[in-house]
C-alpha cells in the first residue's frame, strides 16, 4: 500500500512525498512483517517520473508483531497510518508550521 502524503507544483512538475508498506504475514511464526518506506518523486509535464533523494525522509523500518492471522489487516492498517503520519510530520515545510 502506499500514500502520497503530500503534493505540490514545483518549477519541473509535480513534487510527491509518498509513504508506502509491504506486509507478509507468516502463518508458521504467527508474524505479521512491515517493510515500511518513503519516497520523493517528481513528475514533469510529460509524465515522467523522478526519484528525488532527500536526507530529512524517515529511514526505512522493518515491523515485526506476532499476532494472529485475523488481526493482522487492521495491525497493518495501523501500522502504516502511523508510518504515513511520521513521513508527512518530517518534511520541513509542514514540520515548521
Amino acid at each position: 500500500m502506499s500514500r502520497i502524503v503530500d503534493s505540490h507544483e514545483v518549477t519541473k512538475g509535480t513534487r510527491e512525498v509518498i509513504a508506502s508498506a509491504e506486509a507478509e504475514f507468516d502463518e508458521r511464526k504467527s508474524e505479521l512483517v512491515i517493510d515500511l518506506d518513503s519516497k520523493v518523486q517528481v513528475t514533469d509535464a510529460h509524465g515522467r517520473d523522478t526519484l528525488v533523494t532527500e536526507d530529512w525522509l524517515p529511514a526505512r523500518e522493518i515491523v515485526r508483531e506476532h499476532l494472529s492471522l485475523s488481526d493482522a489487516p487492521d495491525a497493518s492498517k495501523e501500522i502504516f497510518e502511523r508510518w504515513a503520519h511520521k513521513v508527512r510530520e518530517s518534511i520541513p515545510s509542514l514540520a515548521e508550521k
